[in-house]
């Protein structure tokens, strides 16, 4: 059993041959616009290889509780019904019973059938509605065969050798029905090679399923004992009911032994219930990502989660997740452009309890580290400012009118300034430039100001 590359102790569901790993099923790309039986690595972008479920399959013998829940489901107790009522009119009609069982090993085998090819659903009565003469002349073959076979082997070998074969074709009738079910070739349905070959390839798990069958059978022959003679019509539809409801349920759990060693036995296939599991553009983002950083392509999973957040720029989640990995991965150019977008979207979000932890660990990475869009540099001193880091808020705002054009973004910047100074030991002496600046600078707004006003009045 091969296991997957990102997750040791999953087995693998798909193989890339290109970039030669083995993934489980959350480490590859199953959005909609792959079918069932496909997936895409999320690495080469090619189309990955499927093991089938026979790896992830749970054993047999666990799923004895759904065994029995499968053929209780709608279409399952429908078909049980209609082969209870014709077996019902068979016992006042010739021949009626023949179409019963017809009808009921039909649909037997075709559970068989899909259950082996992973629909774990019991399928539609229509699919019994035909073909099921066939199949009953087969299995009234295949009985035929056994019991000449037997009569000839007891005439010239004797006994001992008969009884032996009698043990045999008993232990092999499942993996006969599996063969007819699968294959649909009578031929290799009555051939003891055959099926010392099928035995073989599931191994010791083969003889806890001959158990599992024995023990129902028994089941169904006790149940028919303690329903007795009385009430004979009752008494038939309850037996007919509960035979053929075992039947059902013997024919899937053989049909899940074919799926789950099919590996095995030369199929490939997935259960239906996978299939349907798919997952949302988060859970496959979040997958690709855990395999980059598993890989240690740091660049590359950065870059994944900036062009996401390009399309949900409101993810919370994955926005600390970019700003954790560049600043655990020292990318310093990174860190200085994306904390542009972050802090204004923690403004904007009003998650002011993150700003300031956030900035000191920006800083400790970029000691002369401030934001090159001014009105954010601004917005950024105010907080700390507001949280009593007036160092620090001084320091976002020294020679702002160096870099800045806006006239009144720099007297509001310099107002904070002045603010922040007062507030530092030694500082009044510091703010006053900061004061006389802003004084002249502000009155020359208002001439400004002014004179667009007159010149509008005339």
């Amino acid at each position: 059993m091969s296991y997957c590359r990102y997750h040791p102790c999953e087995p693998a569901a798909f193989y890339c041959e290109q970039c030669h790993y083995h993934a489980c099923r959350s480490c590859s790309n199953d959005s909609d616009s792959f079918d069932d039986h496909s997936s895409q690595c999320f690495l080469c972008k090619g189309v990955l290889t499927s093991l089938g479920s026979a790896h992830t399959a749970e054993p047999f013998w666990r799923r004895i509780g759904k065994a029995f829940q499968y053929a209780l489901g709608k279409e399952s107790i429908t078909a049980l019904l209609i082969v209870a009522v014709i077996s019902l009119i068979g016992l006042y009609v010739p021949f009626v019973s023949l179409i019963a069982l017809a009808f009921l090993y039909k649909y037997c085998f075709f559970c068989l059938e899909q259950t082996a090819h992973g629909d774990m659903t019991a399928p539609d009565i229509s699919k019994a509605s035909s073909g099921g003469l066939q199949i009953l002349l087969q299995i009234i073959g295949l009985l035929l065969l056994s019991v000449g076979s037997t009569i000839a082997l007891a005439h010239f070998l004797g006994a001992t050798a008969a009884i032996l074969w009698v043990i045999f074709i008993t232990a092999a009738l499942p993996a006969a029905f599996m063969i007819l079910a699968i294959n649909k070739d009578f031929s290799q349905a009555i051939n003891p090679g055959r099926h010392l070959e099928l035995m073989g390839a599931i191994g010791p798990a083969y003889f806890i399923l001959l158990i599992l069958l024995f023990m129902m059978m028994s089941s169904v022959g006790l149940i028919h004992w303690m329903i007795g003679e009385q009430f004979s019509t009752v008494g038939q539809i309850s037996s007919t009911l509960i035979s053929n409801y075992y039947s059902v349920v013997m024919f899937h759990l053989m049909g899940y032994v074919v799926f789950q060693y099919q590996d095995k036995l030369g199929i490939t296939a997935q259960e239906q219930e996978d299939k349907k599991n798919q997952r949302s553009d988060h859970q496959r983002l979040n997958a690709k990502l855990g395999m980059l950083l598993k890989d240690g392509d740091y660049q590359g999973a950065s870059h994944l989660m900036q062009a996401q957040l390009s399309r949900t720029p409101k993810d919370r989640e994955l926005a600390d997740r970019l700003l954790n990995l560049l600043l655990e991965t020292r990318n310093l150019n990174g860190l200085a452009k994306f904390s542009e977008d972050y802090f204004a979207q923690l403004f904007a979000t009003e998650q002011h309890y993150k700003i300031g932890s956030r900035f000191q660990q920006i800083k400790t990475l970029i000691p002369d580290y401030r934001p090159q869009k001014m009105s954010l540099r601004l917005q950024l001193a105010e907080h700390l400012q507001e949280m009593g880091d007036h160092k620090q808020a001084a320091l976002l705002l020294k020679n702002f009118h160096k870099e800045c054009q806006d006239k009144r973004l720099i007297v509001e910047a310099y107002q904070l300034m002045v603010q922040c100074l007062q507030n530092l030991p030694n500082g009044l002496e510091q703010s006053r430039p900061y004061q006389q600046y802003v004084d002249k600078l502000s009155a020359d707004l208002q001439k400004i100001t002014g004179n667009k006003t007159s010149g509008f009045k005339l």
